[in-house]
Parts: structure tokens; C-alpha cells; sequence
């Protein structure tokens, strides 16, 4: 099941470019990414985690499954940030909801800094667990 999942997931980062792309059209097109991370439990249940996220422009939108807690779905909206050229900082402040076996509310981010091909990155949230305060957490 992980083995197709990799495979599904790698066919959907190929997209079709025309030959002739359209000037001035690209910031006003959004940008699709899908990806799963497969865990293998010893003598525990595996799982995996799929993330989708959608981009346009500033706008950012993420949708995740078992990354919280397992059965648990969260949805996020976020702004992209990008600064420099020869060395880029990228940042992507979010908010999101949690629910299912975890349910709350979860302010979080990512941060990257890429230079020629290495890149370094980041990702925090902090969930607020709107059930039992007890069970709130940082992760990063």
C-alpha cells in the first residue's frame, strides 16, 4: 500500500507546461503538491501521512491526516513570504483546526533558507487541545 502510494504520489508533482507560456500569468495561478510520509510501527499499527496543500500567490491552503495524532484531520490557511535572490527565506505563518482524536486549534509555520542547492527547513505548530488543555503540545 506505501509502495502505491509513493508511485501515485510522484506522478502527481509532474505537471504539463506549454511550450509558450503566457507572460504575467504565473502569479495568478494556483500550485497543487501532494505528499505521504509511510510509518512502520514494530509491533504497532503502521500508518500513513498524506499532506495536499494549495498555493496562489500569497494565499496558502493545507489539508493533513494523521500528522497531529492519528485519525486526526487538520486544516490550515496561511500567507507565503519570500525575500532575496541568491539566498531566499521563505516563511509561511498558518493557522489551523484540528479534529478528531485530537481537536483544537493550532498557529504554526514554516521557514526555509535556500542556497544554490542546499536548503534548510523548518516546521512548528503549537496545538491548543480545546478538550483536555493537558494534551496541548509544541512540535517542531
Amino acid at each position: 500500500m506505501l509502495g502505491a502510494c509513493a508511485l501515485l504520489a510522484g506522478q502527481l508533482f509532474a505537471q504539463a507546461t506549454s511550450e509558450t507560456p503566457s507572460e504575467g500569468n504565473n502569479d495568478k495561478e494556483w500550485s497543487f503538491s501532494f505528499s505521504t510520509f509511510g510509518y512502520i510501527v514494530p509491533h504497532d499499527r503502521s500508518y500513513a501521512s498524506p499532506t495536499f496543500t494549495a498555493d496562489r500567490q500569497w494565499l496558502h491552503f493545507e489539508a493533513r491526516y494523521n500528522n497531529e495524532n492519528m485519525e486526526t484531520a487538520s486544516f490550515w490557511a496561511g500567507y507565503n513570504l519570500s525575500a532575496g535572490k541568491k539566498v531566499i527565506f521563505e516563511a509561511t505563518p498558518m493557522l489551523g483546526g484540528v479534529f478528531g482524536n485530537t481537536s483544537g486549534i493550532a498557529p504554526g509555520g514554516r521557514l526555509s533558507l535556500t542556497y544554490k542547492s542546499i536548503r534548510l527547513s523548518s516546521e512548528v505548530e503549537y496545538v491548543f487541545n480545546t478538550i483536555d488543555s493537558s494534551q496541548s503540545f509544541l512540535y517542531s
